[in-house]
């Protein structure tokens, strides 16, 4: 998963994310019961992903999610 979102930051979320995972990702994320009618990039699904996993800001300009983060956040879920 995290290879793909560096390779491929920019395509939908739903190459990896089903439709009511990335929908409840961003209703979790943004406190609003309607996601937006749209999914967002994978970057930004899996950013918000590691936010749910502890990362709280960029670091040396890296992408949010390194393995142990998504890990924690797949065991927080």
């Amino acid at each position: 998963m995290t290879k793909l979102g560096r390779q491929t930051p920019e395509v939908p979320c739903t190459v990896y994310f089903e439709e009511d995972e990335w929908k409840a990702l961003m209703a979790f994320v943004t406190h609003r019961p309607e996601p937006p009618l749209t999914p967002p990039s994978l970057w930004v699904a899996m950013t918000l992903v590691a936010m749910l996993g502890g990362w709280f800001g960029a670091q040396a300009g890296r992408p949010a999610w390194g393995a142990s983060v998504m890990a924690r956040a797949a065991a927080a879920g």
